[in-house]
């Protein structure tokens, strides 16, 4: 019964965050603002969300590799919209370097232990 409760909180996420993507594509204001970056970040979320729902509803406790997908999207496309966002060039240097060195440091983890990819890791939501 916990199981199932916990499953349909999770589709009320999912569902609150296909309602967020359809309202953010019908607001031109804030797709102005923000560009076509958030809108790609909130598309990605989606199918990574989806994803996890599918693969957890069909194999339950085995949808937890998705979580990579899922931080390194928020790490992607977060680090462009600031990028766009924010008008100081060293600000901006600064956050395309850490998009840069982080990316490197999670395929060095993952190409030097490649199991690691089935487990959890802290790295990513630090």
């Amino acid at each position: 019964m916990k199981d199932i409760l916990e499953f349909c909180l999770s589709l009320l996420g999912l569902f609150f965050l296909i309602l967020n993507t359809f309202l953010f594509l019908k607001n031109k204001i804030v797709r102005k603002k923000t560009e076509k970056t958030f809108l790609g970040y909130l598309f990605s979320l989606c199918i990574v969300e989806i994803l996890c729902h599918l693969i957890g509803f069909l194999s339950f406790g085995n949808n937890f590799f998705i979580s990579h997908f899922y931080f390194y999207f928020q790490l992607l496309f977060l680090s462009i919209l600031f990028k766009n966002l924010i008008t100081n060039a060293i600000f901006k240097k600064i956050i395309f370097i850490t998009l840069i060195i982080q990316t490197l440091i999670l395929i060095f983890m993952y190409a030097k232990t490649p199991t690691s990819f089935w487990e959890f890791n802290v790295y990513e939501i630090i």
